[in-house]
């Protein structure tokens, strides 16, 4: 009895000294914010404000997030934002430096460019189009952009659920554990990390499922009164709705760019925007040129596979390139 007693006990002392040693490595590699609920209704969740972050899955960055608990560092603030971003994970850019996303570039482009115009970046993880559009009317109550609110995507297809939602107002938000043991247990980074890899693989297995088909003519028809709606409420609140799409590109192996394929749902999602006065941005000449000229591409770090993840810095510098030239020319 004795034996088994000291047998156990070694066995707990090590699976402490276990979970110690990981959570200190994870504090560097994988150390984020905890989720909280927002009043505002602009995001479904912020992150704990005045939060430094260290992140290692997809290069390695460090970043901070503000009093709202959002990712803005730029050193100048005005008392008006004049254009809103929205987005999801790529947008709130853990995976890059807090200098280096394209919101602080953007700011700093347009401040050493001496246009007195500010853009504050709401972009929160899992966020897709859908998510953002449903949150719109919040999002420009609570910021009241005075000219743009850019709502960047890597898909082009919106969930024909989401679409329902936002038609009917019948949004329901991503539900947020920020009490009881939930809540005490996302503040272990280890315990967060190992969650992540758990939901991915899950996210997975749920991807290859099969889901109810909707036919393409109900999918237009959805599109076009969620957009319709969306374009009333940024006209209602005086500023021009931006629906920013954001592909992958691809390559062989021998570097050559592969040539994209133009979904049915990306042509359908362009032409509603043009009916519906809301300006389309697809940027995928403008990474093929960066490629082309410099071999880099958008998405991808070096502990990642080619050109797969997130934005990485390459990628938003050719978005706030793009984003300079759209707010600062007077056609738009």
């Amino acid at each position: 009895m004795k034996k088994l007693s000291k047998y156990i006990l070694k066995i707990l002392v090590a699976g402490v000294a276990a979970f110690l040693c990981t959570s200190v490595f994870c504090y560097f590699y994988y150390n984020l914010p905890a989720h909280k609920p927002t009043t505002t209704g602009a995001t479904d969740h912020a992150w704990t404000a005045a939060h430094i972050s260290c992140r290692g899955t997809e290069g390695f960055a460090y970043t901070k997030t503000d009093e709202r608990g959002y990712v803005n560092t730029f050193p100048y603030k005005k008392d008006t934002v004049d254009i809103l971003l929205m987005g999801s994970s790529h947008t709130e850019a853990f995976n890059v430096n807090a200098n280096q996303n394209y919101a602080y570039l953007l700011n700093q482009k347009l401040h050493d460019s001496n246009y007195n115009m500010y853009a504050y970046n709401i972009g929160m993880s899992s966020h897709n189009l859908g998510r953002c559009l449903n949150n719109l009317g919040s999002a420009l109550t609570a910021y009241r952009p005075t000219k743009y609110v850019v709502i960047e995507t890597h898909s082009a297809q919106i969930s024909v659920p989401m679409m329902q939602q936002m038609i009917g107002d019948s949004y329901t938000p991503i539900t947020t554990h920020n009490s009881g043991i939930a809540n005490q247990l996302q503040k272990s980074d280890f315990l967060r990390l190992t969650y992540a890899q758990i939901s991915k693989l899950f996210s997975n297995n749920r991807a290859n499922s099969s889901a109810a088909p909707t036919s393409f003519d109900q999918y237009e028809v959805y599109l076009d009164q969620t957009l319709q709606k969306a374009a009333g409420i940024a006209k209602a609140n005086n500023c021009t709705l931006v629906i920013f799409y954001s592909p992958t590109l691809s390559v062989d192996y021998t570097g050559q760019l592969i040539p994209p394929v133009y979904s049915k749902e990306l042509a359908l999602l362009e032409s509603t925007c043009q009916k519906y006065g809301i300006v389309f941005i697809n940027a995928q000449s403008s990474y093929e040129k960066m490629y082309n000229e410099t071999y880099c591409l958008p998405h991808g770090f070096t502990n990642t596979a080619v050109g797969k993840g997130h934005l990485n810095k390459y990628g938003h510098a050719c978005i706030a390139d793009i984003l300079f030239n759209l707010v600062t020319t007077e056609d738009h």
